[in-house]
Formats: structure tokens, sequence, C-alpha cells
């Protein structure tokens, strides 16, 4: 039999994995769509909020030798902003992110030592996980993810510090942007004074400089009348080249992009330049020194454009986005794979997505499925699953399943259809959220299963009846002479009750009856004994048997004992009509053969008398013979009725007449 949850526990931790790499992914490119940190915060509390579901998000951000709250939201119970405080670095278990560097965690600030302010009482937040935003090893900023109930952030650990690691390229940058217009922002408030202007720019072009050549992510500028430019270091470094090893040309560069991404990066670029588009986003590849491909993400703007409004000049920023190219062809490896296991798996799968309006309408399904159902699902999709599952409407299973996509909790079941009281199908389903207001349901055909576990359980029925009322004794016992089962009508017979015994050693209840212990004894050495048993006065035909696991090692005895105490009374009788009978036919040959020699005596003894008078000699004596002779007539009479089993008619008897007569 198929066991659902193997694959089902595989599988989760397969869509576990997926939903954070497409949650990473999701968020990467929301916190890099933007150049403004605010943006950019915003939108990344947009994606964790969903995703995590915390009570209170933050993000605090440097300014000067502090954090500073600029980011802010909050599920369920609204959160005054006014009450979070700064913090100073080392201040506060999120103070001391700064200091240390990493990320901290507290299952109960109510009782941690580390936050001594009170603000997060005043909250009534109870866990707290602080993760940094790093740049090189500087902290820039921190997330505070927050709750209300006691929650171990800990176990989440890996995910949380992926998650703030995909935030930081985009916040940096944002960062960076900000201060380069800060900066441009405030070299033009020294046009009164050329020289001291010029000074300036040449200051906070080396402090740009030297800001860019700390990045690792790339910054360009693209005199576009010229097809000209320059490079920042970094850009250079991520190709593997030495900074400024080629001339930064619009040909050098497009040589160096992959054959298949030119077009693309093309369009995109001369849309921007003829003003429409707001700025210029490419990914595509480029070729390294050692000729491997990197993954880019390039973003630009028209920074200056001549009195005819014509650009002539870009600036941009390349970012480094290999790895999450890469994990992006693993997701879409892992997906293919997941979807080839469910398309070929022996269990239904069916997909379902909750609209606004709260219906639930079909979305996917596999081959499986539509076997199992003899339905063709392909025009099923888009339906509500009352449309497509009309059998479904009067069950419960609808409400199920919204549960399950909104709650997020797994429902197991069988569903099981009867006609009459024969089972026509029967699934075994798992139901579980599979991403936010969507369900994937796994059932497997038990039908046949369904109907043997019916059938057995008919039969385990019939059988106990059987066990119950039959005249007999069932038992089993383990290998240490334990009784595991004791049933059976004829237990009263020796004063038990079904299952008296259970829990007690054979050995001691029949200690003083040898021939029981010694059968029990032989079972358990494997082998098969048959004896009668006399147990106070009632006898038993036993049979003792036994029992074997797989390896052919003894596991105790199983045996029946049949009550057969009116079988040998009836045997007792038997035995002795057939000695009666045997002694009735023996008592009637005597009885036919001294009838033939009576015959003869009665006969000659009749002719004598005949031929005498009474006064003869010897008249007495044949008279007395011929009566003699009539009373060993009435004797065979009787042996012959014994013989044929007649009835006897007992008669009072004169002994001393008796006598006389002998």
């Amino acid at each position: 039999m198929t066991d659902l949850h193997a694959p089902e526990r595989a599988l989760a931790v397969l869509q576990k994995k997926i939903g954070e790499l497409t949650a990473l992914n999701k968020l990467a490119r929301a916190t890099t769509e933007s150049l403004d940190p605010n943006e950019v915060i915003n939108a990344a509390l947009a994606e964790i909020i969903p995703l995590l579901n915390p009570d209170l998000a933050m993000v605090f951000l440097t300014e000067g030798g502090k954090f500073v709250l600029a980011g802010f939201a909050y599920s369920g119970k609204q959160v005054d902003r006014s009450e979070m405080p700064c913090h100073k670095i080392g201040e506060c278990l999120c103070g001391l992110v700064a200091s240390a560097g990493k990320a901290f965690y507290s299952s109960d600030i109510q009782t941690d030592g580390r936050c001594a302010l009170p603000a997060g009482q005043t909250a009534e937040i109870r866990s707290v996980a602080t993760l940094p935003f790093s740049d090189h090893g500087s902290v820039i900023g921190f997330l505070v993810l927050a709750s209300r109930e006691i929650r171990n952030f800990e176990q989440e650990q890996t995910f949380l510090e992926a998650l703030t690691g995909q935030i930081s390229p985009g916040l940096k940058n944002a960062l960076l942007y900000r201060n380069l217009l800060l900066q441009l922002k405030q070299q033009h408030s020294f046009v009164q004074d050329q020289k001291s202007l010029i000074d300036a720019l040449a200051k906070k072009e080396e402090r740009f400089r030297q800001v860019i050549d700390a990045t690792s992510d790339g910054v360009w500028d693209l005199d576009i009348d010229n097809d000209t430019g320059v490079l920042s270091p970094a850009s250079y470094r991520s190709l593997g080249y030495e900074p400024n090893a080629f001339p930064m040309t619009g040909q050098a560069w497009r040589d160096r992009v992959h054959p298949d991404d030119l077009k693309q990066i093309l369009q995109s670029h001369t849309d921007c330049v003829e003003g429409k588009t707001a700025g210029f986003e490419a990914e595509f590849r480029l070729q390294t020194k050692e000729g491997s491909w990197k993954w880019i993400l390039s973003r630009g703007t028209v920074a200056e454009r001549n009195a005819d409004g014509k650009a002539v000049r870009m600036v941009g920023t390349h970012v480094d986005i290999t790895e999450r190219k890469l994990r992006e062809d693993d997701l879409r490896a892992s997906e293919a794979r997941i979807r080839s296991i469910i398309d070929n798996a022996p269990f239904g799968a069916h997909s379902y997505e909750i609209q606004p309006n709260g219906s639930l309408v079909f979305a996917r399904y596999n081959h499986a499925a539509e076997i199992i159902l003899g339905i063709d699902h392909a025009s099923l999709i888009g339906k509500t699953i009352e449309e497509a599952f009309p059998f479904l409407t009067h069950t419960d299973i609808p409400d199920i399943y919204r549960t399950v996509a909104l709650t997020g909790q797994s429902h197991n079941f069988d569903q099981i259809a009867y006609e009459g009281s024969t089972i026509r199908g029967a699934f075994q389903v798992h139901a579980f959220q599979s991403a936010p207001r969507s369900i994937s349901v796994f059932f497997l055909d038990i039908t046949e299963r369904k109907r043997s576990e019916a059938a057995l359980l008919e039969n385990e029925q019939k059988f106990r009846f059987i066990v119950q009322h039959a005249p007999a004794i069932f038992f089993m016992l383990d290998r240490n002479g334990m009784f595991l089962m004791s049933e059976g009508q004829a237990l009263s017979r020796i004063g038990l009750s079904p299952g008296e015994v259970v829990g007690l050693s054979a050995f001691d209840i029949y200690r003083d009856n040898p021939s029981i212990c010694s059968s029990i004894r032989g079972a358990l050495n494997g082998e098969l004994t048959r004896v009668k048993n006399d147990v106070n006065g009632i006898i038993f035909d036993s049979v003792y048997a036994p029992y074997c696991d797989s390896t052919g090692s003894s596991n105790g005895v199983i045996g029946v004992a049949i009550d057969i105490t009116e079988q040998k009374k009836l045997e007792a009788q038997l035995l002795r009509a057939q000695k009666m009978e045997a002694i009735g036919t023996l008592a009637g040959g005597i009885a036919h053969d001294f009838n033939n020699l009576l015959t003869n005596i009665l006969g000659y003894t009749s002719l004598m008398l005949y031929e005498i008078s009474e006064t003869h000699p010897h008249y007495a004596r044949l008279k007395s013979i011929e009566k003699q002779a009539f009373s060993a007539a009435d004797l065979t009479r009787q042996l012959l009725g014994f013989a044929r089993g007649g009835k006897y008619e007992v008669l009072p008897t004169d002994l001393n007449e008796l006598v006389r007569s002998t």
C-alpha cells in the first residue's frame, strides 16, 4: 500500500524551500526597483508583513551615532510610532546589533535584561529578532521583527539572515544614491565662490570615488553622443579585470554582452534615451576575463539633456545577480522535479485558489487525478469547486478546503461514498496550504483497501461470533506461557469467563495438570500436539500449535480445546452396547443350538412315554426328563429374547418351588 505521508513530508520540506527562495527572489526585485530609500524600505516591509506575519516590523537606519526609525509596519493591534525611540549604538537589544554586527534574538524581552527601554513593554511586545543590514562589515541599519506572543525567531535564523542579505544591496544602493544627490545639492550651494566650488567639488569627487571604489556594485557614466564613458573599479573587478583594463566605450561593452541578450539591452537603452520609459533597466550576461558569464542587473537614467531635449548623458549602476539567477535556475529545476514527481505519482493531485469573492477555483491537476476520477480535467480549470465537482456541493469538503487555504492548517480525512451498505468509492485525502490563499490536495484511491477492510471486519465479526458461541475454548499464549487470549463458550464448563485469565501464566494455573504443561512446552519448542486433557472432570480434545514470526522464531502458542465430555459418555455407552450386542449374538447362537438338542430330547422322550403306561417303572423318570427339557426350552427362549433385544417381564419367584423342581 502506498504510503501517502512519506512523499508528503518530503514535498513539504521541498515546498518550504521553494517558498523561501521565491520570497527572497520577490523581495530582491521589490527592493531593487527604486533608488529612493523610503520606497525601498516600504517595499521590503510590504513583502515582510505577509511573508513572516509579525505583529510589528521596523527598519532603523544609521544617523550620526544612533539609529533612527525609517520604516514602520504592523499587523493586528495598532502601535503608536511615536513610542518607538532612537537607539544609540550599543544601547538596548536593537543597538547591540551595530556594535556586534550580527543578529540578536530574544524570545521574551519582558525578562531579557538586554532590553532596558520601556517602549517594548508599552507596545506589549514579547519576542524580538534584530537583524543588521551590512555593507562590507559596516552596519547601515537593522530590521526589527516583533511578536506580542512568545515566538522563537531564532528557529528561522537562516531564512531571516538571508532575507536581510537580500534587502541590504538595494538599501545600500538607495542610500548611496541619496547621499550622492545630497552631495550634488551641497555642491551647488557653493556657486558664489568659484574656487571654493572647484575645491569642494574636487573633494566631493574624491570622496565619491572612494565610495565607488569601496562598493562591490558597479557605477557607470555614459556620454551618449561620443559613445564613451566611465566605469567604476568595481565594474571591472566584477568581471575579473583590473580597473581601466579596457576603455569604457559602447562598443567594448557591447562586445562583452551575451549575443542572446544584446537586442533586449539596446531596445531598453533606446526607450530610455527617447523618453519612452522613465529609466533604463535590464538583466543580461557579461563575459568575464576568463570567458565565463555573469548575470548583471543594470539600472540607469538620463542625467542630462541638451537644449533640444536630446539625452546626452546617462548614469546608472551594475549589480552582480549571478547568485540570484542560479537560485532561480535551481528553483525552476526544483519546480520541474516536483511537477514530474506529482505528475507521475500514483495519487491524484488538485490545486485550488481562493478568489477575492471567497470562491474556491480549480487551478491545477496531475495525470493520475484524471485516471482515478475518470474525468477530463482540462475543461474544469477556472471553475469553482462546486461547478467542477458537483458531487461535493452538499458535503463540507469545500468549506474544509477554504479553511485550509486561509489558515494553513492541514487536514487529513477519508472520503467514502456508499451505495446502500456497499462501498462505491473511497479516497484518502490530504489537504494543505501550498501558498497564501492556495491549497493543494492529494488523494489516493483506497476503494479496494476499504472494501477489504469492510470484508475483513465482517469476517472478524463472524469469527468472533463463532469463537464466542462455539462449545470450545480458543486460547493464545506468549513465549513465556502468559495468556494473550481466552475465549469460547466452553470456558463456563470449567468456571471461567472469556478473558478472565488473560495476563496470567498457564504454567501457574495448570501446575497440577502435567499433561497441559507438557503440551504447552512442546508447542513452544515447535511441536504440534494433540492431547485429551481432563480439567476438573471436564474432558477436552486439545490442539497446541506454535505460532512463529517471519524469521521462523516461535512467538508463543495458539490452540483450541473442544469439550468432549458428553462424547466420552456416549462412547462408553456405545462400548457397553457393543459388548451387550456381542453377548446377545453369542447367546442367540447357543440358544439355537441348544434348542436343536432339546428338540431331540423332547421328541424321543415323548415317543417313549407314548409307548409305556404310567405304571411302568421308567414312566416317572421320563416325565422328569420331559419337565426339565421344557424348563431348558424356556431358558433358551429367554436367551433368544436377550439376543434380540426384547423386553423381559419381571415376576416374583418361589425359591422353595424352584428348588423342588430342580
